[in-house]
């Protein structure tokens, strides 16, 4: 009767420590994932070509964006349409894009000097 007992109490030890590891297994998966992620949304410089306050856009003329785009002149929406206010055609920026659907937004937005 003990020998069952022990064996029983190893058995759920054991599925104890099996479901624990699939946690930590998620856990990483999940780490590795948002590390992914963060390597997506990279500075670009470019040039802003136009501004369209009504539309919420700005037209960007920008170098490759490695794995995701190449050079190009493109129309953005803004994260925040208060950063249009502060660009005007000409200014040198830096830029970072996020993929949202079928399109991407500028989530951040800086002047270069």
């Amino acid at each position: 009767m003990l020998h069952i007992i022990t064996s029983s109490l190893f058995l759920v030890l054991l599925a104890s420590t099996n479901v624990g590891a699939a946690d930590h297994q998620h856990m990483s998966h999940d780490v590795v994932q948002t590390a992914d992620v963060a390597k997506t949304m990279q500075w670009t410089n470019g040039e802003v070509k136009r501004v369209d306050h009504k539309k919420g856009k700005v037209t960007l003329h920008h170098a490759e964006i490695v794995n995701v785009m190449p050079a190009m002149t493109m129309a953005y929406r803004l994260k925040d349409t208060a950063m249009l206010k502060s660009l005007h055609a000409g200014d040198k920026v830096s830029f970072v894009l996020e993929k949202q659907g079928d399109a991407y937004l500028v989530t951040h937005i800086s002047l270069v000097k």
